[in-house]
């Protein structure tokens, strides 16, 4: 079956309020939380998950992605710091046979 994994490098912050840690990822606005960072972190990272596999499913992912500052790894003359990146990634499996599909 034909697969497919999108990974996003993102920028993400973790401040503690509290009794709880906060994870931010500031280009899509996507907050959440829990009791230790490492939990912030990865509560954080499935919310950025669930928000842009909904942005796909509905159709708005390329609108969502161009208010949020994106624009064509080919457009950038120099790679972007690593600093307070977070891996996003994003598994599809084909439930079809797609011979047919063109992109």
């Amino acid at each position: 079956m034909p697969t497919l994994t999108i990974k996003m490098k993102l920028p993400f912050v973790i401040e503690k309020e509290g009794e709880v840690y906060v994870g931010h990822c500031p280009v899509f606005d996507v907050y959440s939380q829990g009791c230790t960072a490492k939990e912030a972190e990865l509560n954080t990272i499935e919310a950025v998950q669930v928000f842009v596999q909904t942005c796909i499913e509905m159709g708005t992912i390329n609108q969502v992605m161009q208010e949020s500052g994106f624009i064509p790894a080919c457009q950038i003359k120099e790679d972007p710091s690593e600093e307070n990146l977070v891996d996003v990634v994003l598994p599809y499996i084909a439930s079809q046979n797609l011979s047919g599909c063109h992109v």
